[in-house]
């Protein structure tokens, strides 16, 4: 996917907001916004919420893209952003790869692509695989992306590499002596080392006499699995973590298929639901400091003023706490929505008067909705101002009697400014856009 390209130099990032929007759309909204060119590939997926402060696109990018386990490169003033990280060392030959959760073929591609030799294979494994490799031989980085796979080996030929299925050799977990599941009362114990999945789940739902559908595909190996007294679903469970799987179970069959392992990390986490008073919920997220943003899942439920925090107990603490104390700095202050209906929020707030500049002004995604925090007696104010200068602009061409166009605009009278009029092709007449007060007293100033 290309974003857009402009032939002027990079802009500065104004406060944005976004909030559960696709990542390719929030990224699009960036390369508009600064004028620069993003590449995205098919790798980058799913939605995000991230508030942008005024910073540069490098820096923003460096900021958000880690959150959604994105990276980016920089090349001949393109941005390049992907999942998959792919940079060789032009001295030495040796490959960076950093990859998370990313289908096998296309961390081959891209491994294909800057080391420019042909990578083939007779048949790709099917899962997904996280990579953390820095500095690495192409052999290295090759085997480590096809080690959790049974079977498979890699082939440098010189001019290429062929990644080889070998043929499955007999099966003998169940002969394996290191191998042991057992069934007491109910309960069942599991012990083994470098196991097969496929075997583990043959002898489990044989032991229990309970039916299973595999949708998973390929057959990972366990390297170490023991547990003790469990029941079925609790023993079925764990198992299948160790495998980036899990199970549902209808009409008493057990349907098994995969899942990421980010999946199996947030069934270990917690999540609770906040209820907030005083602090609006789609601004918490401008508030939260860096260190805690990225520390829990945040939600928000708009409709009700809450947000669902998810994570590690631990991680979630601290953020609840930051709230708390929030919600107590708050108890003071008042919050409100405005909606503009004839300017910008950005247009608003480039005129707003020095005797308003301690409120607090949050923009959201939306360019005619803005968040204020103010003291009580502070409000009734700036509402004025916001009223006054939130009015319908008319046009109306002025005919002028005694000045030429071209010298008007040198020397403006008070009420009017340069983007307010326009000239036209009779250098005694210009086009005027405001609303119709200040309309009457350009025209006053004229003494027309």
């Amino acid at each position: 996917m290309l974003l857009p390209l402009f032939s002027f130099s990079e802009k500065m990032i104004s406060q944005m907001e976004f909030v559960d929007k696709p990542v390719k759309d929030i990224l699009f909204t960036l390369a508009e916004t600064t004028g620069t060119s993003i590449i995205t590939d098919e790798t980058v997926k799913g939605n995000a919420s991230y508030h942008f402060t005024d910073t540069n696109l490098e820096t923003a990018l460096s900021h958000f893209l880690p959150l959604c386990n994105l990276h980016f490169i920089r090349k001949d003033k393109i941005y390049y952003v992907s999942r998959i990280l792919a940079e060789r060392n032009n001295e030495t030959g040796r490959l960076t790869v950093i990859a998370d959760e990313v289908y096998v073929p296309l961390i081959l591609k891209k491994i294909s692509n800057i080391i420019d030799k042909t990578i083939l294979y007779s048949s790709v494994p099917a899962g997904k695989v996280s990579v953390n490799a820095h500095n690495l031989s192409a052999d290295s980085v090759l085997n480590i992306i096809i080690h959790p796979f049974e079977g498979y080996t890699v082939e440098d030929k010189g001019d290429y590499y062929y990644i080889k299925k070998d043929k499955p050799a007999e099966n003998r977990t169940p002969d394996n002596p290191a191998f042991s599941l057992t069934m007491a009362e109910g309960q069942f114990s599991i012990s083994g080392r470098r196991v097969q999945l496929t075997e583990v789940l043959k002898r489990l739902f044989a032991l229990s006499g309970k039916e299973y559908s595999l949708l998973k595909h390929g057959n990972t190996i366990i390297d170490d699995i023991r547990f003790k007294d469990k029941s079925f679903d609790e023993i079925l469970r764990l198992i299948l973590e160790q495998a980036s799987a899990d199970f549902a179970e209808k009409e008493g069959v057990y349907y098994i298929f995969d899942v990421s392992r980010n999946t199996v990390l947030k069934n270990l986490n917690t999540s609770e639901y906040i209820s907030l008073r005083y602090v609006p919920a789609l601004l918490l997220p401008t508030l939260i400091p860096s260190e805690l943003s990225g520390s829990s899942g945040l939600k928000i439920d708009k409709e009700n003023n809450a947000v669902i925090l998810s994570g590690k107990n631990n991680e979630t603490a601290q953020l609840k706490h930051f709230i708390e104390e929030l919600e107590k700095e708050y108890s003071g202050r008042i919050t409100k929505r405005i909606r503009l209906s004839f300017i910008t929020a950005k247009d608003l707030i480039s005129v707003i008067p020095p005797q308003f500049s301690g409120i607090r002004i949050t923009r959201t995604a939306d360019p005619f909705s803005l968040i204020i925090e103010s003291s009580e007696e502070r409000l009734s104010d700036f509402l004025s101002f916001v009223e006054i200068t939130d009015r319908k602009k008319t046009s109306a061409a002025i005919p002028l009697k005694y000045i030429r166009a071209s010298e008007l605009l040198k020397d403006l009278p008070p009420s009017a400014k340069k983007n307010d009029i326009l000239r036209s092709h009779d250098p005694n007449l210009i086009f005027y856009t405001g609303s119709e007060e200040k309309l009457e007293s350009f025209k006053k100033e004229l003494s027309l």
